[in-house]
């Protein structure tokens, strides 16, 4: 279980958090593992929300069993677009991010967890979701859309993602020149290009997974000039897009308190 987010806290609560018996003696140091504060003053109400539960961070797909009655919160981010095909392309829109802090489980359920992956060139990535098959509670992070190609001597235009509150972030424009706009990310929509200067990749998104975690993810990748071959492929399992004539990354699902 989760600590009470306010009000009175018990001992023997948080005795049962830390895994031992209600009547259990409880050590000052335990507690402050729990509320992370390693010195100084401590208060119960540091302890207000506080979970023994360690995130699981799932990088490829695969099913996983609850040990606990929890309710938990959800990261999933789909799989990252690769950029368009061969020179002035633009860069892939990043997959999807969605969180959740109402996943329920109890002990011996058996979660089916999907990590999509990243798009081949010019190519849509795949989808990530994490499914708990008692209560019919499906969390699911779309890929994002592949950048375009060069077309007529114009840039190609960067890929399209869908934000973290449904929003859809649109990639930016290429130029005349040949130059390819970049990507869109979970942080907004892509960077346009500029004469002979292409989209840059759009900023990382950060996501806090607890007070000593924070992970970056979903960012949308860069375009390229018009002599620029191949860029940089997506980071795996960050759900990344990649630059233009590139790959893009996998995604990624987090169970965390």
């Amino acid at each position: 279980m989760t600590l009470p987010a306010s009000g009175p806290i018990k001992f023997s609560e948080v005795d049962v958090e830390l895994g031992d018996t209600s009547s259990a003696m409880l050590r000052l140091s335990q507690a402050r593992t729990l509320a992370g504060i390693l010195s100084g003053p401590i208060h119960m109400s540091d302890l207000y929300g506080k979970s023994s539960f360690t995130p699981h961070f799932f990088t490829s797909s695969t099913s996983w069993t609850s040990t606990q009655t929890l309710t938990l919160k959800v990261l999933v981010v789909g799989g990252g677009s690769g950029g368009g095909v061969g020179a002035g392309s633009g860069g892939g829109g990043a997959g999807e991010v969605v969180t959740t802090s109402t996943f329920a489980v109890q002990s011996g359920d058996a979660l089916t967890i999907t990590v999509g992956v990243g798009g081949n060139l010019g190519g849509r990535g795949t989808s990530s979701s994490i499914t708990n098959p008692r209560t019919g509670q499906t969390i699911t992070g779309v890929a994002g859309y592949a950048g375009a190609s060069l077309h007529l001597g114009n840039g190609g235009t960067g890929g399209i993602s869908i934000g973290p509150s449904g929003q859809t972030f649109y990639g930016g424009v290429g130029s005349s020149n040949g130059s390819g706009g970049g990507g869109a990310g979970a942080s907004g929509t892509g960077n346009a290009a500029s004469g002979t200067t292409p989209g840059a990749a759009t900023a990382l998104y950060p996501i806090v997974i607890n007070s000593t975690t924070t992970i970056y993810i979903a960012s949308g990748g860069a375009g390229l000039t018009s002599s620029n071959t191949v860029g940089n492929a997506g980071l795996p399992n960050t759900g990344a897009g990649g630059d233009g004539n590139s790959i893009g990354g996998s995604g990624l699902v987090v169970l965390y308190t």
